[in-house]
């Protein structure tokens, strides 16, 4: 027991002296003249009835020749220790705001933004000139055509027209304006069978709403003027119109606009030469359109193109329209400097009563059958009357 006190007396001792000798040396100044920092860290805890703030502040000062730290009862001295950094989890005084928070009542921030201005599509003034000469009106025989470019259309781009519409009859053939090259040869929605064709100056010309094509137009992609493109009809959005072909002029100082570079086409046309008659081939199609209404209006008017070509009969019953949606279709214009139609000789047609002979066709096979039968017949009566004898004779 006695060994026991005097270890713990001893051990008190030993942390008495440690303890002397620590606070020693913390009195003691430095022995270094190079300048230091000291941070002071005061904490402060204020306590209410309806929240609790617990404030933090960090001061760092620099001293010349030596440090002099101040002690007070209510704050702690380091004089090693690096400063400390404010979290986002510390709390800040009533009113205060931190360093690089945004103000609740600050205005919103603007960004400058390019705002890109949406060019109002509008029918153009000018007709530049194409570059050539050697130019052919595109309809062949009797046409007529009014000025209705820039009229409005609904339901197309920018509403309004870009071209005009030569009306003529249905099957009458169309050629290629000039010298060039043709391409997008198909169905389109709103222009039914069309194409468009670029000339050598880069100019570039809309043909539309065509009931059938010609057999070159799918064999190559250079043509003449001259050469026949396709003909009339109102397929695509025209057709419950009469028969016409839309067209536009593109002039190659206008392209960079796109679809609405169209200009006025109608001074043009008016100079261009007319072809009185051509060598026409015979009319094809290509891939039905898909949608099925516009595959029956299609094939209706590839029928009536036959029709017109003499190259079938007329059908003895009409066409019943499709039944389905689609947008309002255009009607046809009533400008007043519409040109009138000519008088063109009427097309003949193929008489319903004889282009189904049923009658002469049952006679003639009536005469036939019986011309067959009678032999047969003969011989089977002599056949029966030789047994007849023979069977009287035993």
């Amino acid at each position: 027991m006695a060994l026991q006190k005097l270890m713990a007396t001893l051990a008190t001792m030993v942390l008495f002296a440690s303890g002397a000798a620590a606070a020693a040396l913390a009195d003691s100044p430095p022995t270094t003249t190079e300048p230091t920092t000291s941070t002071e860290t005061t904490t402060t805890t204020e306590t209410t009835t309806t929240e609790t703030t617990t404030t933090t502040s960090i001061e760092t000062t620099t001293a010349p020749a030596e440090t002099t730290t101040t002690t007070t009862p209510t704050s702690t001295t380091t004089a090693s220790s690096p400063p400390r950094r404010a979290t986002r989890d510390s709390a800040l005084p009533h009113g205060a705001r931190a360093s690089g928070a945004r103000s609740p009542n600050a205005l919103p921030t603007r960004t400058h933004r390019k705002k890109h201005r949406h060019r109002v599509s509008k029918p153009l003034k000018i007709t530049p000139p194409l570059g050539q000469s050697a130019y052919v009106y595109p309809v062949v025989g009797v046409s007529g055509y009014g000025d209705s470019y820039g009229a409005f259309r609904g339901d197309v781009h920018g509403k309004w027209h870009h071209g005009d519409d030569i009306f003529a009859a249905l099957g009458a053939p169309v050629v290629a304006v000039a010298n060039g090259t043709i391409n997008r040869v198909g169905w389109h929605e709103r222009g039914g069978w069309r194409l468009w064709v670029r000339d050598a100056a880069a100019n570039q010309f809309y043909y539309a709403h065509l009931s059938g094509y010609a057999p070159r137009v799918f064999h190559t992609r250079h043509v003449r003027a001259g050469d026949v493109l396709g003909f009339v009809g109102n397929t695509g959005d025209a057709f419950a119109s009469p028969p016409h072909l839309h067209f536009e002029v593109h002039p190659h100082q206008l392209l960079r606009l796109r679809y609405d570079g169209a200009v006025d086409p109608t001074t043009y046309l008016d100079s261009w030469p007319r072809m009185r008659s051509v060598q026409t081939p015979f009319p094809v199609h290509p891939r039905l359109p898909t949608h099925p209404g516009f595959r029956r209006e299609a094939r209706q008017v590839f029928r009536q193109l036959l029709v017109a070509r003499h190259l079938i009969a007329q059908p003895t019953t009409p066409i019943e329209q499709p039944r389905f949606g689609r947008p309002a279709r255009r009607s046809a214009p009533t400008t007043p400097g519409l040109l009138a139609l000519g008088k063109e000789p009427a097309m003949p047609t193929v008489d319903a009563g004889s282009a189904t002979p049923t009658l002469p066709l049952l006679f003639a096979l009536l005469v036939i059958a019986v011309f067959v039968a009678t032999p047969a017949l003969a011989a089977t009566a002599l056949k029966r009357l030789g047994r007849s004898k023979v069977s009287e004779i035993s």
